[in-house]
């Protein structure tokens, strides 16, 4: 199981993904915690200037390709979101338009399940990343916008350190 980025598959890029987080769910935790809670509050996807997703495609029924793609912002289209009576978003859901014009899911799996259930969508076509979402924990955002997601505070700047390594190096499309 490995980590592709971009168009960079097989180069420096990948192998840094590769050699830096060897537990996958450990790195979709990180990804995901940084690049979509987060700035989703703001109805943006990004990351330092960059929009990127985890796409998690089911091969067969013993074979998960992970993949990190970097996205640009137009790539996102919402599909749902719950705002809470202070005005803060409580659930998100919403998909990815790749270049090949493929769609993935994006999102907690039951706000997932919820939105197709609602829209009377029989089918979900990617399986979303595991339920990692249920390890944060949410804090009041000091501009007063509401509640957002943060990362559990036992995570150190190591690993803020390593993702902005990665992140320098990622493609663009």
């Amino acid at each position: 199981m490995s980590w592709k980025g971009g168009s960079k598959s097989g180069t420096k890029f990948e192998n840094l993904v590769n050699d830096s987080f060897k537990n996958i769910e450990q790195f979709a935790f990180h990804v995901n915690a940084n690049s979509i809670l987060k700035p989703a509050c703001d109805h943006r996807v990004a990351f330092r200037g960059l929009s990127f997703m985890i796409e998690d495609k089911k091969t067969n029924s013993e074979n998960t390709s992970l993949s990190l793609s970097v996205l640009s912002s137009d790539q996102v289209q919402w599909l749902d979101r719950h705002d809470q009576a202070g005005g803060g978003v409580s659930a998100l859901c919403f998909r990815v338009v790749w270049p090949n014009k493929s769609r993935c899911w994006i999102g907690r799996w039951d706000d997932i399940k919820d939105y197709c259930a609602r829209h009377n969508r029989k089918s979900i076509p990617l399986r979303p990343v595991p339920d990692i979402f249920t390890e944060l924990h949410q804090i009041e955002r000091p501009n007063g916008l509401g509640k957002c997601y943060d990362m559990l505070p036992w995570l150190d700047m190591a690993w803020h350190r390593k993702l902005e390594e990665i992140l320098s190096m990622a493609w663009v499309p």
